[in-house]
C-alpha cells in the first residue's frame, strides 16, 4: 500500500427520486473522494500516474452509472421480502440483500469494526446503496390515483462489462443479474375491495429477474463484430448451475425461465447447451421454455410476443403477485404472496429481455389494477393513452439505464417499448447503437471493467472512515484490463460521452458519399435516427445554397401567364377522357403544389410527384420538352427536393402507362423551399409527435386531412338539416359569470375590464331557453364548449356540441328526430347506413343506423344487474349505495354524492355494452335537474330524459325541458348543497334564468349532440383528438 493509501467517498448532494410507503428515496447527485492522507512527497512519478488514473476510474464509474439509497425504506429488498423480515430489528445494512448491498465490499472496515465491537456500533454510517433504476410516478386512470413504481437492482456479484463477464462462476452468481420490481401503491379511497386500517394503504408488488445463461461460457474479443464464442466443458457446470437456481428457488419459489436466443446460427450453441442442462437437472421446480425471439418476431412482428404469455399463462395466473396492507412503509398485513418468478435471458440480457419483461409486466399490471377496481374487467391499460404512455416510458427507461451499466449504450428494440411498435427510424438507433457498442466493448471496456470492479463505498454522513483499495494495487490487479487495445487509426476517448454525437455537429453538405470510420459511422447514424424534423444540414445551409444559385427561396406570387388551374378539375376534366401516351397540346397550364417525391431516370428526365390540398398528379420534366436554359434546367433538376412548394406550367397529358401527369414546358419556380426532412408516412406514427406537429401530421398522413373534411360534411349536414326545419342558428355568450347548463367544472378568467370572475361556458343551454322563453321556438347552436375535467380518448377540454330547443314538442319526438337524422348523417357522410369504426386499438365493428334504435330502461336494467332493487333516492341514501358498489367492486371516488355515484354504477354496468346505437332513458330524477318528471306506468318517477350511446360513446343527451320555476329552483338548491360538499361538477344556482321562467317556458324539448363524437365513430376513429384540428397537449418538460 502506498504513501496516499486510503480513500473516502461521501455523497455531497442528492435528489429526491419520489417517495414509497412515506420514505424518501434519492438518488446520488454529486459526491466528494477523499484521501485519508494529502502526504503523495513520497510517491515516484510511476505511482502518481496510478493514483491519478485510479481515481479518474472511480469518477468514470460514478458518473456514468445510476445509484439510489435511502434512510428508511430497504431498497435492497423487494416488498414481500421486506414482509418477510417483519419483526427483525436489526440495522438497515445487516438486513440488507448481499446480492445489491452494491458497497457493501468497501463498507466491510466499518461493518467489521461494529460485529467486533459491541460497545462502538457505527451502523449510523453504513448506508446500502443500489445500483440500478428507480422510477416512481404518481398518476390515475379515470381520476382514481395511485402511484407506479419500477425498481431494477444490479447484483454486485460479476458485475462486469458485456464481453468481460459472461456466464456463472462456481458459487452460482450470474453475470449481469438484475431484479425488477414494479409496484403498485393505491390510495385508501381508491382501494374498494379489502377492508383496511384508517390511514393505511394498499401496496401490490411484482417481482421479475434477469440473468446470463448459468453455463461456463464467454466471448473472447477478436476485433470482428461478432466476437468468438466458447463455451466450457467444465465437470463444475452442473454444480454451479445448480447453485444458481437452488438460490432463484430460495429467494422467488418456482422458476419460469425463459430463454430468448436464436435457435440456428451463432448464438445456437449458448441455447443448446442452456437446454441440455435443464434437461439433465430434470428439475420440475423449473419450467423452461426456449423462445426464439428474433424468429418469431421476424420482419417487425413483434405482436407475437404475445405467445409468451399464451404459453405461459397459467403459470402466471398462478404465480400471483404480492399484496399487502401497509403503514408508514411497514408492512402490516399480507394478503398474498408471489410464489414463482419468470427468469428471462437473451444473449446480453439486455434487448429482448427488455421487451419480453416489459411485456409480461403489463400483463400483471392489467390483473392488479383490475382487482383493485382502477379499470373494469373489461378494460386494459391501452383505455388511458396518459397511462399507456407514461408506462411505456418508464419500462423504456429502465431499459436504456440497465443496458447502459452493461453493454455501454441504451437499449436495443427499445421503440417498442417505449411506442408499441417496432419502427424503422428506431431500426436506426440501434445500428446506431451497435456501432457504438462495437467500439466501447472491443477497445473501451478495459478501462470501464476496471472501474466497475475496483473497491468503493459510500456514507450518508461526512466522518466516515472506509477502506478503498489504493490505486496502485487496483491497477496492478488488472494488467491486462488496463493495457486497453489502441485503434490504429483513430484517437478515441475512454469516456463514453465522447461518442455522444448531435446532429448539429454533422459536417455541411447535402450529399454523404461514404462513411470513413466508425466515428463518421456514429456521427452520420445519429443525424438519420435523431428527430425527423432535422436534415443532415442544417437549415440555414440550404438557404445559403439557394442564394448562392441565384434562386429567391421566398419570392412574392405573381399571376402565371397561363390559366392557374386545380388538379382536382384537371382529374375531374382529363382522368377517363384521355388515352395513354397523348397530350393536350392546345393549351397549357399552370399548377402549384408541393413536391411529393421526385425520382431521378437520367440526368435529362426527371419525375416529381405533386400534392395539392390532398389531390396528387406527376410532374414530368424532360430536358427535351424544356424551354428554358440547361442551367435552369439543372438547378431545378438538382435543387428542388421533396418538400418544397413549387409552381410549373405545361401541357396535361398521360405517359404511356396511363399516368395523369403535367409535361413541363415553361416555367418550374420554387415559391418557398422546406428546409426540414419529411418523414415518410410510416415515419411519423408516434401519437405525441403526429400531434405535436400537426401540421407535419396533415402533410404525411393524408387520411388525418381526410378526417377533418368529414368533419366538416358532420357539421354541414347537422346545419342543413335543422336550418331545413326552420331552426334559428343563433350565438351565445361564451364567458359568463357563471357557468351552468350542464354538470361540469368550468375553467375560470378575470375579466379586468369589469373586475370580475368570469367563467367559460361548459353549455349553452339556459341562454338558447332564454331564447325560446323570448319568442324563438326552434333555436340552435353549434359551437365550442370548455371543461376543466381530464383527458382521454373521448375528452377533450375544448370540444364541439350542437344544441336545439323546440317548443311545444315531447321526448317521444326526440327519438324520433334523433333516429332520422343519426341515419340521414350516417349516409350523406359515409354513404351509408352501416359504419366501421373502431371501439379500441384494435377492436373494429360495424355499426348499422337503421332505425329503430334500441331503447334501455336505465333504473330497471340496472336492478336487474345488481340483483337488487335500488333505495329511494330522493331520501340521498349515499351510505346505502356505496356498499352496493363495495359489493360489487365499483370504485367512485370523492365526493361522494347520489348523482356522482348513480352515474358511476351506469357507466360501469350499462355502457359499455351500448356498442349498436341504444337509447338509455328513465334516468333518477336527482341526475337531470333540468328535465321534468315523467310518471312511467310502474308507478315509478323518472326523468323525462334520454342518453344516445354509439360504440360505448354518449353522443346525444336529450330532455323535456322543466319549466317549473319553483322546481327549479329547488333543485338547483340541491346542487348548491352538493357544490358546497365538494362537488365541483355540480351546477351553480342561477337566479336569472330562474326568473326567466316565470316569464313563462312553453313545453320544450331540449337535444344536445357531441360533435366530436359522432365524427369519431363516422371516420372509424378509437381517439378524439383524431378529429381534432389542434388537440389539447400537455405541455413539455423544460
Amino acid at each position: 500500500m502506498n504513501a496516499i493509501g486510503e480513500y473516502m467517498i461521501v455523497i455531497t448532494d442528492r435528489l429526491r427520486a419520489g417517495r414509497i410507503g412515506g420514505h424518501d428515496i434519492f438518488k446520488l447527485k454529486s459526491y466528494k473522494i477523499i484521501p485519508f492522507s494529502h502526504n503523495n512527497m513520497s510517491l515516484s512519478d510511476a505511482q502518481t500516474g496510478e493514483e491519478a488514473a485510479y481515481i479518474s476510474l472511480l469518477h468514470t464509474h460514478l458518473q456514468s452509472g445510476e445509484f439510489y439509497f435511502s434512510y428508511e425504506y430497504e431498497l435492497t429488498h423487494s416488498l414481500q421480502r421486506q414482509a418477510e423480515l417483519r419483526g427483525n430489528t436489526q440495522p438497515v445494512w445487516e438486513r440488507a440483500d448481499d446480492r445489491f448491498f452494491w458497497n457493501y465490499r468497501l463498507q466491510s472496515k466499518l461493518i467489521d469494526h461494529t460485529r467486533r465491537h459491541k460497545d462502538q456500533n457505527l451502523s449510523g454510517f453504513i448506508l446500502p446503496i443500489i445500483n440500478g433504476f428507480v422510477e416512481i410516478k404518481a398518476t390515475d386512470i379515470h381520476k382514481k390515483p395511485f402511484t407506479l413504481v419500477l425498481i431494477s437492482r444490479r447484483s454486485r456479484h460479476r458485475a462486469g462489462t458485456r464481453y468481460f463477464s459472461r456466464g456463472v462462476d462456481i458459487d452460482g452468481n450470474v453475470s449481469n443479474f438484475n431484479e425488477t420490481e414494479q409496484i403498485v401503491v393505491v390510495d385508501p379511497i381508491v382501494n374498494g375491495t379489502v377492508p383496511i386500517a384508517a390511514g393505511n394503504y394498499i401496496m401490490l408488488a411484482h417481482v421479475q429477474t434477469r440473468g446470463s445463461v448459468p453455463i461456463f461460457w464467454t466471448q473472447i474479443n477478436n476485433i470482428r463484430y461478432t466476437p468468438k464464442l466458447q463455451i466450457f466443458d467444465n465437470p463444475q457446470t452442473g454444480s454451479a448451475f445448480r447453485r444458481h437456481f437452488e438460490t432463484q428457488k430460495k429467494l422467488y419459489g418456482h422458476q419460469l425461465v425463459i430463454n430468448l436466443v436464436n435457435k440456428k446460427g451463432y448464438e445456437s450453441p449458448i441455447g443448446a447447451a442452456f437446454s441440455k442442462e435443464v434437461d439433465s437437472q430434470n428439475d420440475p421446480q423449473i419450467k423452461y421454455h426456449h423462445f426464439d425471439f428474433h424468429h418469431e418476431c421476424s420482419k417487425m412482428r413483434w405482436h407475437r410476443v404475445s405467445l409468451l404469455l399464451n404459453h405461459f399463462h397459467n403459470d402466471l395466473v398462478d404465480q400471483g403477485y404480492f399484496k399487502a396492507e401497509v403503514s408508514r412503509g411497514a408492512v402490516q398485513r399480507v394478503f398474498q404472496k408471489q410464489t414463482s418468478v419468470a427468469r428471462t435471458n437473451c444473449m446480453d440480457c439486455l434487448d429482448r429481455t427488455n421487451v419480453v419483461q416489459s411485456v409480461i409486466s403489463r400483463w400483471v399490471l392489467n390483473r392488479q389494477l383490475q382487482e383493485i377496481g382502477i379499470l373494469p374487467p373489461s378494460e386494459q391499460l391501452e383505455s388511458s393513452e396518459q397511462f399507456e404512455i407514461l408506462f411505456r416510458n418508464v419500462w423504456a427507461d429502465n431499459a436504456d439505464v440497465v443496458s447502459r451499466a452493461y453493454s455501454g449504450t441504451g437499449a436495443l428494440k427499445n421503440d417498442f417499448t417505449r411506442t408499441g411498435k417496432r419502427t424503422k427510424s428506431g431500426a436506426l438507433r440501434d445500428l446506431q447503437n451497435s456501432i457504438v457498442r462495437y467500439v466501447k466493448n472491443n477497445f473501451l471496456d478495459g478501462a470501464r471493467q476496471i472501474s466497475r470492479t475496483s473497491s468503493f463505498s459510500f456514507s450518508q454522513t461526512c466522518p466516515s472512515i472506509l477502506s478503498v483499495m489504493s490505486a496502485s494495487g487496483a491497477l496492478r490487479r488488472f494488467p491486462r484490463l488496463w493495457s486497453t487495445r489502441s485503434m490504429s487509426s483513430y484517437s478515441l476517448a475512454s469516456n463514453r460521452d465522447s461518442f455522444q454525437m448531435h446532429p448539429h455537429k454533422a459536417q455541411k453538405c447535402i450529399l454523404v458519399k461514404g462513411v470513413q470510420s466508425p466515428l463518421n459511422a456514429v456521427r452520420l447514424l445519429s443525424t438519420m435516427a435523431g428527430s425527423s424534423e432535422s436534415w443532415v444540414v442544417k437549415p440555414e445551409v440550404r438557404l445559403e445554397e439557394l442564394n448562392s444559385l441565384s434562386i429567391k427561396p421566398y419570392p412574392r406570387y405573381q399571376q402565371p401567364k397561363v390559366p392557374a388551374v386545380q388538379v382536382k378539375d384537371i382529374i375531374t376534366d382529363y382522368q377517363d377522357t384521355m388515352e395513354s401516351g397523348t397530350k393536350d397540346e392546345t393549351k397549357k397550364v399552370s399548377v402549384s403544389g408541393r413536391i411529393h417525391s421526385k425520382r431521378e431516370s437520367s440526368s435529362k428526365l426527371v419525375w416529381f410527384d405533386l400534392m395539392q390540398d390532398g389531390n396528387p398528379i406527376q410532374a414530368v420534366f424532360n430536358r427535351k420538352n424544356y424551354s428554358g436554359s440547361d442551367r435552369e434546367f439543372e438547378l431545378a433538376a438538382k435543387v428542388f427536393q421533396r418538400g418544397d412548394i413549387v409552381q410549373l406550367t405545361g401541357h396535361v397529358g398521360k405517359t404511356k402507362t396511363g399516368q395523369l401527369s403535367i409535361f413541363i414546358t415553361d416555367s418550374f419556380e420554387l415559391l418557398a423551399p422546406c428546409l426540414h426532412s419529411i418523414p415518410t408516412r410510416s415515419g411519423l406514427k408516434d401519437p405525441e409527435k403526429r400531434f405535436r406537429n400537426r401540421y407535419l401530421d396533415f402533410l404525411v398522413n393524408q387520411d388525418a386531412l381526410g378526417i377533418m373534411k368529414k368533419r366538416r360534411d358532420v357539421i354541414k349536414f347537422i346545419r342543413n338539416y335543422l336550418d331545413s326545419r326552420n331552426f334559428l342558428e343563433v350565438e351565445t355568450p361564451i364567458l359568463s359569470t357563471q357557468a351552468g347548463g350542464a354538470n361540469a367544472k368550468p375553467f375560470a378568467t378575470h375579466a379586468n375590464a369589469l373586475d370580475m370572475e368570469m367563467h367559460m361556458r361548459v353549455a349553452p343551454e339556459l341562454y338558447l331557453k332564454q331564447l325560446v322563453i323570448g319568442g324563438a321556438d326552434r333555436v340552435y347552436e353549434l359551437g365550442k364548449q370548455f371543461r376543466n375535467e381530464g383527458i382521454d380518448a373521448d375528452h377533450n377540454p375544448e370540444f364541439t356540441t350542437c344544441e336545439f330547443y323546440q317548443a311545444y314538442e315531447n321526448l317521444e319526438g326526440l327519438f324520433s328526430m334523433t333516429e332520422d337524422m343519426l341515419q340521414e348523417m350516417a349516409k350523406s357522410v359515409t354513404g351509408s347506413t352501416k359504419v366501421l369504426t373502431n371501439i379500441s386499438k384494435d377492436e373494429t365493428v360495424e355499426l348499422s343506423f337503421e332505425k329503430p334504435f334500441r331503447r334501455i330502461n336505465i333504473m330497471e336494467n340496472l336492478e336487474e344487474k345488481l340483483g337488487t332493487a335500488l333505495p329511494d333516492l330522493e331520501r340521498e341514501p349515499v351510505a346505502e349505495l356505496l356498499e352496493i358498489c363495495k359489493e360489487h367492486r365499483v370504485f367512485v371516488s370523492t365526493p361522494h354524492t347520489v348523482p356522482r355515484i348513480m352515474d358511476k354504477l351506469i357507466s360501469h354496468f350499462i355502457e359499455p355494452k351500448c356498442v349498436q346505437p341504444t337509447f338509455l332513458w328513465g334516468h333518477p330524477i336527482i341526475m337531470s335537474p333540468l328535465a321534468k318528471d315523467i310518471k312511467l306506468e310502474s308507478g315509478r318517477t323518472v326523468a323525462g330524459r334520454f342518453e344516445l350511446f354509439v360504440a360505448g360513446k354518449e353522443i346525444v343527451n336529450a330532455y323535456e325541458e322543466l319549466n317549473d320555476p319553483v322546481q327549479q329552483r329547488d333543485r338547483f338548491t340541491k346542487q348548491q348543497n352538493d357544490k358546497e360538499n365538494g362537488d365541483e361538477e355540480a351546477q351553480p344556482m342561477d337566479l336569472a334564468f330562474c326568473t326567466a321562467l316565470e316569464y313563462g317556458l312553453p313545453p320544450t324539448a331540449g337535444w344536445g349532440m357531441g360533435v366530436d363524437r359522432v365524427c369519431q365513430i363516422l371516420t372509424g376513429s378509437s381517439h378524439i383528438r383524431d378529429v381534432l384540428a389542434f388537440p389539447t397537449m400537455r405541455a413539455l418538460k423544460t
